[in-house]
C-alpha cells in the first residue's frame, strides 16, 4: 500500500499562496479589461463590435479562471482544516486512554 505524509502547514501554505495567486491575476485582469475599455470608448465600427464580443469571451473564460482557483483554494483548505481536526481527535483518543 502506498504511503504518503500530509505536512499541514505545507498545504495551508498551498492555499494561502493560492489566494495570493487569486489576487494577482485578478489584479492583472482588471487592468487588461481597464485598457481594453478606455481604447473602446472612442473606437467605431465593426472592429470595435468584434472586439467587444471577444472581450466577453475573455471576461467569461477569466471568471471561469477565477471559479477554478477559488475552488482549488477552498479544496485546500479543506483538505488541511479536515486532517488537523482528525489529528487532533486521534490524539485526544489517546491522551484519554487508559492503561492497567
Amino acid at each position: 500500500m502506498d504511503e504518503f505524509e500530509v505536512k499541514l502547514q505545507e498545504v495551508f501554505g498551498g492555499a494561502q499562496q493560492m489566494g495570493t495567486t487569486i489576487d494577482s491575476a485578478q489584479n492583472f485582469i482588471r487592468k487588461v479589461q481597464s485598457e481594453a475599455q478606455s481604447s473602446t470608448d472612442i473606437w467605431r465600427g465593426s472592429s470595435n463590435t468584434a472586439f467587444q464580443g471577444t472581450m466577453e469571451r475573455f471576461n467569461s473564460a477569466a471568471n471561469r479562471l477565477y471559479a477554478t482557483l477559488e475552488e482549488i483554494q477552498g479544496r485546500l483548505s479543506g483538505a488541511a482544516n479536515a486532517h488537523e481536526q482528525a489529528e487532533q481527535e486521534d490524539a485526544g483518543s489517546w491522551n484519554g486512554a487508559l492503561i492497567n
